[in-house]
């Protein structure tokens, strides 16, 4: 079936002869994700997918182009940001030919800018541009030296990244990005957050952690469908890192997709391939079919319905494939055995600088039963506000989300159509039978940095079904009709953190975070330098 898939896509991608845009992926840390919201709910800009991250360097490109042509209503400090990132992700000044640090004189020039202080008006320095009549494109090199602190044990922590971006021939767009990360690591300690069930490089009698990832896509379209084949984050949802459709919780998995933009109208369809287990056993097939619809239903008022389906032990579904097919449907025709997930998602933009959103994620429901203590009832509820209060980015501005995830939310009676990739939850990053209250402040004391501060309290059960791992024909029966909001013995945490990103020169950044969990008096913390060529 894989073969023949091959057969019908490859001959449709060779005809295509127009590209629409760039589709590089912008990671979803970089400070421009912040800025690029906050335009946003300031009414500064309209013409963005803010459910479907990452966003791209076209995306931001275009806004930041746009802005800069109509910029009477920004104060000084808005247009510092507006000129920092757009010399940032600019391609257009890339000279003909090859450059790199090969060239001569150009190792003591870069040493030399690396030691300047950062200027929001100088380019952004790349560490080898290639340009000629069909081909742009640019290499990045990048190294993380971080300090980890666990309440009493530290810890070095490294990242070696580099990162390929280009176009050919105006139609075909490619980005590949390989990351090493190595950490000193003893029996029993806490795994980094990046790990994320990562492929150990070294064995385990060994002081250190070592593990790779890889990200990368290919691009086509035209005026008529935009195709991409990657291996990228998927993000959607209008929470800032709590969706519970899609919340790239898990590594990368690559997936085929199908997007369109129709007037007020965004449609895409994935088909990817998940990690069915953790512990290398992986020969079983494992699929995950979705699409989402946008509808832009006023200029500040935007709606969206995800349908996600979880299949495996099997070839590819075409039925899945179909993106105006409805999933549900299609799930029954094929004998009801797969996970088949859906949800309601809407973003409100009340006025200038106020915002709200909200999701309603069901796993299985029946309406009739819905305010109803039944074990069937599997949603998600998630609310949300975005309040800008000042101009000055100086000055903060806040967002406040709540998030209740009913018990046994993406859990299912095989295992294996779990809503997880090795083992690890697609959606809500905390997972079933909990509740979260976050808070969140950001601001920008300079055009150099971002500052956030966060708070989080969050109620989590322990009972069975309080993992998306889970299988709810382990459920005890007897509770079918009496499954509260939150289930059994419940473990209630506060947590306190911080998070700084200041580009200290050109070259250099720091970057900082820091957290405290109240309850256990545990302190997390890494401060490093990031050397970015």
């Amino acid at each position: 079936m894989e073969k023949r898939l091959k057969y019908y896509i490859i001959p449709i991608i060779l005809f295509w002869a127009h590209v629409q845009g760039e589709k590089i992926p912008i990671p979803m840390d970089h400070p421009v994700n912040d800025f690029i919201l906050r335009l946003y709910s300031q009414q500064y800009i309209h013409d963005i997918a803010l459910g479907n991250r990452p966003f791209t360097v076209q995306d931001i490109e275009k806004i930041l182009l746009d802005i800069s042509k109509n910029k009477d209503h920004l104060n000084e400090k808005e247009i510092e940001l507006v000129r920092r990132f757009q010399n940032e992700f600019r391609t257009d000044n890339i000279d003909e030919g090859i450059a790199g640090p090969c060239q001569k004189g150009k190792i003591s020039e870069t040493f030399k800018i690396s030691l300047q202080s950062f200027n929001t008006d100088a380019p952004e320095i790349r560490f080898v541009t290639y340009q000629d009549e069909g081909m742009t494109l640019w290499a990045d090199w990048e190294e993380t030296f971080s300090m980890d602190i666990q309440d009493t044990i530290s810890r070095s922590f490294f990242r070696d990244r580099v990162t390929i971006s280009g176009e050919f021939a105006e139609n075909l767009f490619l980005y590949s990005r390989y990351t090493l990360y190595r950490t000193n690591f003893n029996k029993g300690d806490t795994y980094p957050e990046e790990y994320r069930q990562g492929y150990t490089l070294l064995e385990e009698n060994t002081d250190w952690l070592i593990w790779d990832i890889s990200e990368a896509s290919l691009f086509w379209g035209n005026n008529v469908i935009n195709l991409e084949l990657s291996k990228i984050p998927i993000y959607w949802g209008f929470s800032k890192q709590h969706s519970p459709i899609l919340s790239s919780n898990v590594q990368s998995f690559s997936f085929f997709r199908a997007s369109k933009k129709y007037k007020k109208l965004r449609a895409q369809s994935i088909l990817g391939s998940l990690t069915p287990f953790s512990n290398g056993d992986n020969s079983i097939n494992k699929f995950i079919a979705a699409h989402r619809f946008d509808f832009e239903l006023t200029q500040n008022l935007s709606f969206s319905f995800n349908e996600m389906v979880i299949y495996a032990n099997r070839d590819i579904e075409l039925g899945y494939l179909l993106p105006v097919n409805l999933f549900w449907s299609e799930e029954h025709s094929l004998g009801n055995k797969d996970n088949v997930l859906m949800s309601f998602d809407a973003f409100w933009r009340v006025k200038p600088g106020l915002s709200f959103y909200g999701t309603f994620f069901w796993d299985e429901l029946a309406w009739f039963k819905l305010f109803k203590p039944w074990w069937g009832n599997k949603f998600i509820f998630q609310t949300g506000l975005y309040w800008i209060p000042f101009n000055n980015p100086r000055l903060p501005d806040f967002r406040i989300e709540y998030t209740a995830s009913r018990p046994w939310v993406y859990t299912h009676q095989d295992s294996l159509l779990n809503y997880t990739s090795a083992e690890y939850g697609l959606g809500f990053p905390i997972g079933p039978n909990s509740q979260l209250l976050f808070l969140e402040m950001n601001m920008w004391p300079t055009s150099k940095s971002l500052l956030s501060l966060k708070f989080s309290y969050v109620k989590k059960g322990t009972e069975l079904g309080s993992d998306a791992n889970d299988n709810y024909a382990s459920r005890n029966t007897d509770f079918d009709d009496d499954t509260p909001m939150l289930m059994g013995e419940i473990n209630e945490s506060l947590s306190i953190g911080a998070k700084l990103n200041y580009r200290l020169t050109q070259l250099v950044y720091i970057k900082g975070k820091f957290s405290y969990n109240v309850d256990s008096k545990l302190v997390y913390g890494r401060i490093g330098l990031t050397f970015n060529y």
